[in-house]
């Protein structure tokens, strides 16, 4: 979900990148393993919160597709 968000937002074809970038078949079988045996994110939240830690936040799709887009415009300021 944040690959497909960070994007669009970029106006980027996100099968062009998944297809070239390095380490894309481990990408693959780890989000087919997440898919498989992670947590929804109500689960996550809820885990979250029972633990104890109010310093930590939970990643969404939308906080993950924010930080690519900050670490592409890190790299685009260094060109």
């Amino acid at each position: 979900k944040a690959w497909d968000q960070f994007c669009a937002a970029e106006r980027l074809d996100p099968g062009v990148c998944e297809t070239v970038a390095p380490g894309n078949a481990t990408l693959e079988v780890a989000d087919d393993e997440a898919t498989a045996h992670g947590f929804t994110d109500t689960e996550a939240l809820d885990y979250v919160q029972r633990s104890g830690d109010k310093g930590h936040a939970l990643k969404t799709a939308q906080s993950v597709a924010g930080e690519l887009s900050a670490a592409l415009q890190f790299i685009a300021n260094k060109l």
